[in-house]
């Protein structure tokens, strides 16, 4: 089934969030606060609430009051100084209480006395540094990651001013605006596909090439220097809401969008599809955009574009846009490898590159990264890869060889750039990490397996080891691959089968579904299960089971500790346990896997990994005393 998007951009608009400072006593002030000493003078003292109860949703600034532990930061002056002059308060923090209207001041601070009126400056979320003195700009920020309400909240820069106030009983009313502009997403399914399907779906969405830092200046109210080009990861949760898909959202910095440079990308069911915004359109400061997104089954081959309208907070024009799967560039960091650790990127409809997330070990390295190898006949040039980046490393390491000259020999060179952020394809089908002077129209899509037995099939991310291609969870199937039926067994000993854990998340096979197969095959086609030989030279590779691992595991006998899991590899090796003759045991402590001889009969021993040996244990496929064999889980590996 193939799929078709098309987006529209609805106005709407934010709410002004008003905070109420309260003078809570009167009398004689100072001109140096740091310097007081007499108790009739003039406390500051300060309340705070929201005026209206409009939310900005997905922030930390909810209902009428911000979040206990939210900062923000005051600056005062005498009147007509300005903030690039001689300041009377300089970057005082007040953090919310538990009730959300109490602002309780880091430290003490009194009205000057004479008479003097103040006029104040306020911006949230505080910032240690605040402003340099004899300035007014400040530098703020949108958070790469707004996946969490933290990262929201952090991303939601309000600013507010008062003028000529003076020592009074009465409240200091300051306003506080959005600074940023912000977008958000909806789905609209169509055709025969549902709401509910589409969230079943749960596809990934980023914003690419939008700037995410720039300097601000609080006495102009305006945006400047705008930096950092980078992918911003959506906020929110995907829920249902009338038949459409909502809840996703980000926040950004005020910026004209360039058809090609900024983009909205959704992963879905492995595939990356684009979504341009029209050149020349402006996201203004408080301007809250919903975007539209129409997803519909068509007979084409990939989804494609059609109009959209962007009307921003104020009244204005609107703009059209098309969007599709083809772009001139693959913007490594829209990748975010959660159902995969493998992309292939197609032109002209052929794979001509891949796009891994991968362990590389040697005798003197251990380190994840993300590297791009060449796609010629659908086979990957693993001679001539590039360490795009190097995971976890800011210094100029990245794009290094990456060369193996066997199934898990690897050789080595670091780079010496920064991370390397875009891929292209030139016009003779050439990998290359510069923009070329002619760059192909490409696509990207999840390399995965997809295992379809009769009317059941397993979507399976992969995982690249050395040059070895394995699956990155174990198989559930229920049938032998060419769709003839397993049957489900809840005792060992009773016949070939597959059995279920209690929780019905894990699958298992005993040895007979191999001993009888008669020429079928339990493992999908062009895979294989793999020979004892692969296992031990993956055990060699990887030097510690603790780079299989992952979860958390616990031991399968008392007084025994965990050994460490880091999953370094990204094999993803969960505790899943086993079937023998007492049934269902050691979930969370234990996984087994079968393995062949050269013969293709199941080997005399089988890999097993425990909670505390940080290493491969060999354990027969048979019960210790019954001798029937034992259902342990299947992993494959590709032909």
């Amino acid at each position: 089934m193939s799929r078709h998007i098309t987006h529209h951009a609805l106005p709407a608009t934010f709410s002004l969030i008003t905070l109420i400072f309260l003078s809570l006593t009167s009398c004689v002030n100072p001109i140096d606060p740091e310097e007081l000493t007499d108790d009739t003078e003039v406390e500051i003292s300060f309340s705070g609430r929201l005026k209206t109860t409009s939310r900005v949703a997905g922030t930390r600034v909810t209902d009428s009051y911000f979040d206990e532990g939210d900062a923000v930061g005051v600056y005062a002056m005498v009147s007509g100084t300005g903030l690039s002059g001689q300041r009377y308060i300089e970057n005082l923090k007040l953090t919310a209480a538990s009730d959300g209207s109490t602002l309780k001041p880091e430290r003490t601070v009194y009205y000057p006395d004479g008479g003097v009126a103040l006029d104040f400056v306020t911006y949230y979320p505080y910032l240690d540094g605040g402003i340099e003195s004899g300035s007014s700009i400040l530098t703020v920020s949108v958070q790469a990651d707004q996946s969490s309400a933290e990262g929201m909240s952090q991303s939601d820069f309000l600013t507010a001013t008062a003028t000529e106030v003076y020592s009074s009983a009465s409240a200091v009313e300051l306003n506080f605006s959005h600074r940023m502009a912000k977008i958000k997403v909806e789905l609209l399914p169509s055709g025969d596909l549902t709401a509910a399907e589409l969230l079943a779906d749960n596809p990934t969405l980023m914003a690419s090439g939008f700037y995410t830092v720039a300097d601000y200046n609080l006495s102009t109210s305006t945006f400047s220097n705008l930096a950092n080009a980078t992918a911003v990861t959506f906020g929110g949760t995907w829920s249902v809401d009338d038949g459409v898909l909502t809840g996703k959202e980000m926040i950004i910095i005020p910026q004209t969008i360039t058809t090609g440079e900024q983009y909205i990308a959704i992963e879905w069911n492995g595939r990356l599809y684009t979504c341009d915004l029209q050149s020349s359109t402006t996201l203004s400061s408080g301007a809250h955009t919903t975007i539209q997104i129409t997803v519909a089954d068509d007979s084409g081959s990939e989804l494609s574009g059609a109009e959209s309208e962007i009307d921003g907070w104020s009244e204005g024009g609107g703009s059209t846009s098309s969007t599709g799967s083809s772009r001139s560039y693959v913007d490594v960091s829209l990748l975010n490898f959660a159902s995969t650790n493998v992309y292939r990127i197609y032109s002209a409809g052929y794979a001509v590159a891949e796009i891994c997330k991968e362990y590389l070990s040697t005798s003197s390295i251990s380190l994840q990264a993300i590297t791009a190898y060449p796609v010629s006949n659908d086979v990957a040039d693993h001679t001539a890869g590039i360490a795009l980046q190097v995971i976890g490393n800011e210094d100029n390491v990245h794009g290094g060889s990456v060369c193996w000259t066997g199934d898990y020999a690897l050789s080595y060179t670091a780079g010496t750039s920064a991370a390397i952020a875009k891929v292209y394809i030139d016009d003779a089908g050439k990998l290359c990490t510069t923009a070329p002077t002619t760059a192909a129209a490409i696509s990207v899509k999840g390399y995965t397996l997809s295992d379809t037995r009769g009317a059941n099939t397993q979507i399976c991310g992969i995982v690249k080891i050395g040059r070895k291609y394995w699956m990155r969870e174990n198989l559930m199937a229920t049938a032998y691959s060419d769709g003839t039926a397993l049957t489900k067994r809840t005792k060992v000993g009773d016949g070939a089968g597959y059995f279920v854990s209690d929780d019905g998340l894990h699958y298992f096979y005993n040895t007979e579904v191999i001993q009888e197969a008669n020429g079928l095959s339990l493992a999908p086609s062009g895979w294989s299960i793999p020979l004892k030989s692969d296992w031990e030279a993956l055990d060699t590779y990887v030097g510690s089971a603790a780079v299989l691992k992952s979860g958390t595991w616990g031991v399968t006998s008392d007084g025994n500790e965990v050994t460490e899991v880091t999953n370094l590899s990204y094999f993803t090796c969960l505790p899943t346990g086993l079937f023998t003759s007492s049934g269902y045991v050691r979930g969370g402590s234990q996984t087994t896997f079968m393995a062949l001889d050269a013969d293709g009969d199941v080997a005399d021993y089988i890999p097993s990994l425990y909670g505390e040996y940080d290493y491969i244990k060999w354990v027969s496929p048979k019960g210790d005393t019954s001798g029937i064999y034992k259902g342990v889980s299947v992993r494959c590996v590709k032909d």
